[in-house]
């Protein structure tokens, strides 16, 4: 069950970060390494925080840093700037709930 959680949760931050990368017009060789860095990263922060017992803040860092330096590598096979790739792949990372929390205690 624990490897199914993680898939799962992969496939579904694939398929947000393919709906934030169409939003902004990349072009259509990037969306299968948008989606493979979604998935990595999202899966590497439930994994961390589900089983290794990190808090959010944390894993967030670990993931976002693999994002980045996967898009790094992965942009230069697609030769686009790496931001096409990273900034889509990152969005499903913002946890909604905790980000309107933040701005609510803001305000």
């Amino acid at each position: 069950m624990i490897v199914a959680d993680i898939l799962l949760d992969a496939l579904f931050a694939a398929v947000a970060a393919i709906g934030f990368g169409a939003i902004s017009d990349p072009p259509m060789r990037t969306f299968p390494r948008i989606a493979l860095l979604a998935a990595c990263g999202h899966a590497l922060r439930f994994a961390l925080m589900r089983h290794a017992g990190l808090d959010i803040a944390s894993a967030s860092f670990i993931a976002a840093f693999t994002i980045g330096m996967g898009s790094l590598w992965l942009g230069r096979s697609v030769r686009c700037p790496m931001t096409v790739l990273y900034i889509p792949a990152l969005l499903p990372m913002v946890p909604g709930i905790y980000a309107y929390k933040t701005v609510f205690s803001l305000i």
